[in-house]
């Protein structure tokens, strides 16, 4: 569709204050995600290295010097057109991973297991013709029904809020 987005479910507050910067420049364009340890700052050094014709897989040492917690944290980057590149630094809350395939990311920290993360792609890959909102909606959906959120014992962690957001 050309539409590139971010959606993101949590058992913390507010996240879509937090968590997603959109990047332009170039005639390029990226959604940055940093989460875990979130510093939303990472996003944006993260943008301003790609505007700067950074390339994505070059980002990991780049902002492992600028950000001394950078293995706290989780990083994913999209281009509109579908390449991806994502970081879960090996400190980030116990069960944390990623799934990417063509055109998305799905990664999460503090999770019931990779079911969680399995869950997402999923949903987002069961029904390439939907627009990118519902597309987003249903890797939200899957994600909660494949463990969503648990605690360190398993314990599950409720849902406390959600986004979407997407450009067209």
């Amino acid at each position: 569709s050309g539409a590139i987005g971010i959606a993101s479910g949590t058992s913390s507050i507010a996240v879509g204050a937090r968590l997603g910067q959109r990047v332009e420049a170039g005639g390029r364009e990226w959604m940055v995600a940093s989460q875990a340890v979130a510093r939303p700052g990472l996003g944006f050094e993260a943008g301003d290295l790609l505007a700067a014709g950074t390339p994505m897989d070059d980002l990991e040492p780049l902002l492992a010097a600028k950000d001394p917690g950078l293995a706290y944290r989780q990083l994913a980057v999209i281009e509109r057109g579908g390449d991806s590149w994502v970081f879960t630094g090996d400190k980030a809350s116990h069960w944390k991973g990623h799934v990417a395939g063509p055109g998305f990311v799905a990664f999460g920290n503090a999770l019931a297991g990779a079911a969680t993360a399995e869950g997402m792609a999923r949903g987002f890959t069961s029904d390439a013709g939907a627009d990118l909102a519902e597309r987003l909606v249903r890797a939200l959906e899957e994600g909660r029904d494949g463990g969503g959120q648990a605690d360190g014992e398993g314990n599950h962690l409720p849902e406390l809020t959600a986004f979407v957001r997407v450009f067209q």
